[in-house]
């Protein structure tokens, strides 16, 4: 704007090339329009593409969250599936595992009377804790009356157990519910 005024003041000062001097001026302007102009043109062609840039960005970018928050259900619910099963799992898997069952299950008194009492409540459990028992008891017995039998056969050779209303003594061992071996 300052360059303008100056040149029309000296336009006024030295009337002799006015018309021309204002022509070159009038040009000037109009290069300096058209200049403006054309910037104007080609930041808004700029932004233009920036914005469709921007878009095809924000599209990508929903596109990905999209994908992830659908890996992310699978993954939660390949998870929850997981979880559900490993109950299921791992009975099959001590039902194969006798062994390493028993070793992380009886490794303190208070572990192993938990075990058993959890075992107690089950029916199959009570029933097999009870002839486990029973089969102590007879094994018990019989191992004392053998050895009170035979201190008292050494005092008294006449010693008969039926003669003083005694249990006879077991002529077999006692069978446990299930094969020991």
């Amino acid at each position: 704007a300052g360059v303008i005024s100056e040149e029309i003041g000296q336009s006024l000062l030295e009337p002799k090339d006015q018309v021309s001097q204002l022509t070159i001026l009038l040009d000037s302007a109009k290069l300096e329009i058209n200049d403006r102009v054309e910037r104007e043109r080609r930041l808004e062609e700029e932004l233009k593409e920036e914005r469709a840039r921007f878009a095809l960005l924000e599209e990508e970018r929903k596109r990905k969250i999209a994908e992830l928050e659908d890996a992310l259900g699978q993954a939660e619910e390949s998870a929850r599936a997981k979880e559900e099963a490993i109950p299921s799992e791992a009975a099959d898997w001590a039902a194969c595992h006798h062994t390493e069952v028993a070793r992380s299950l009886l490794t303190t008194p208070e572990e192993t009377m938990d075990f058993f009492k959890v075992m107690y409540q089950e029916p199959e459990g009570k029933r097999m804790i009870t002839e486990i028992g029973s089969y102590g008891f007879q094994c018990g017995q019989k191992d004392e009356r053998s050895l009170l039998y035979a201190k008292l056969l050494k005092r008294d050779p006449s010693f008969d157990p039926a003669k003083m209303k005694l249990p006879a003594l077991y002529n077999e061992e006692p069978a446990p519910p299930f094969p020991l071996e």
